[in-house]
């Protein structure tokens, strides 16, 4: 019997991100989509914070961060497609600035 090799690891260490923004991707319900959109932002904002916290060569995050990135400017466009604020629902300490 052949052993196979382990599934290569996810490129973001934490899936509860993940679960939360395609939750915000598939949801059609506008009413509930503002608050799934501002959950996954806070998510993506959340997993930012522990890849810099514990990151010990900028080269081992920068696609991970890219990864974050990509996820969050999706949802913003989504946000702004659908003309809903989920600012609004985000606490201003986990909202991100854009300079």
């Amino acid at each position: 019997m052949k052993h196979r090799p382990p599934p290569k690891k996810s490129c973001v260490k934490s899936d509860d991100w993940k679960e939360l923004y395609l939750a915000a991707l598939y949801e059609s319900d506008k009413i509930k989509l503002a608050k799934r959109i501002a959950r996954a932002q806070i998510a993506i904002e959340t997993e930012r914070k522990k890849l810099f916290i514990s990151m010990h060569d900028i080269r081992d995050i920068t696609h991970e961060r890219q990864v974050l990135d990509n996820a969050s400017f999706c949802l913003q466009a989504l946000a702004s497609c659908m003309a809903v604020s989920p600012a609004a629902l985000v606490p201003k300490a986990m909202q991100i600035r854009v300079a």
